[in-house]
């Protein structure tokens, strides 16, 4: 059964060798670097009672950026995102935009 997941995620994932088209907007990755940057002390997620601003999100997604380099994860690897939704998940997703 594990061999026909694995089918089945190819056919829905992009192939990594191919390019993708740069979209028209900017990306949020972005945007959020820049608001890091610009309001670090601003709220960027809040949940319950629980709040991340800016600059904490972008420091959380600095150090899993290095937890992944020192696991010899490289700029242009393919890496797998997944999780429930926490403030985690996000941050993760984030790590993105600090490596290109």
């Amino acid at each position: 059964m594990i061999d026909g997941k694995i089918a089945t995620s190819k056919a829905l994932l992009p192939n990594p060798s191919i390019a993708l088209p740069e979209p028209k907007q900017e990306l949020i990755t972005k945007i959020f670097s820049n608001w890091a940057v610009q309001i670090p002390a601003h709220p960027a997620i809040i949940q319950e009672e629980h709040t991340w601003t800016y600059g904490e999100l972008a420091a959380i997604a600095r150090n899993i950026a290095q937890i992944l380099q020192s696991h010899q994860v490289e700029i242009g690897d393919t890496v797998a995102v997944s999780g429930c939704r926490s403030f985690g998940l996000i941050a993760s997703i984030l790590i993105f935009e600090e490596q290109t």
